[in-house]
């Protein structure tokens, strides 16, 4: 056997490794040797939904993944979040002289960012909100955005 499991830290030891674990004042006090196939198992990926549990031998068991529960109002603090991440992404965009390989943006384009900026800052008062769909970003303002730190996310996810 190469391997004990420590139940208190859900983890793996090698065993030609207790030396160094013993030195360091960190070879837990309550290791199981396991068989390979075991290490094997349970330091792998775990399947979809699972995690790594603790079985009542103290073994390594998969579990399901526990169903986290948001409330109304942290779904909606998350949904204000993705609003703003993409604002604050835009707010240099606004500045007069502001170009996108050295051109300035059109007119057009000067309009048609604060129409999609309003877009979003009204969001949250549309009906469903907020389960419903993140306003369409046109592409070019899209590129800029991310360029300038948003991160695209699904919504409603």
């Amino acid at each position: 056997m190469n391997y004990w499991f420590s139940p208190a830290n859900n983890a793996f030891y090698p065993v030609a490794l207790k030396e160094s674990y013993v030195n360091a004042g960190s070879l837990p006090n309550d290791l199981i040797e396991v068989e390979d196939s075991v290490f094997s198992e349970f330091s792998a990926t775990p399947p979809e939904g699972k995690l790594r549990g603790i079985g009542a031998d103290g073994l390594p068991i998969w579990i399901d993944i526990p169903v986290v529960e948001e409330s109304p109002e942290q779904i909606q603090a998350r949904a204000r979040s993705l609003r703003d991440e993409f604002i604050v992404s835009t707010d240099r965009m606004l500045v007069s002289d502001y170009t996108i390989n050295n051109v300035l943006l059109t007119s057009e384009q000067q309009a048609e960012l604060l129409d999609v900026r309003q877009k979003f800052k009204v969001w949250p008062e549309s009906e469903g909100w907020p389960g419903i769909a993140l306003p369409a970003i046109p592409q070019w303002i899209l590129i800029e955005a991310v360029n300038n730190g948003y991160i695209v996310k699904n919504w409603p996810e």
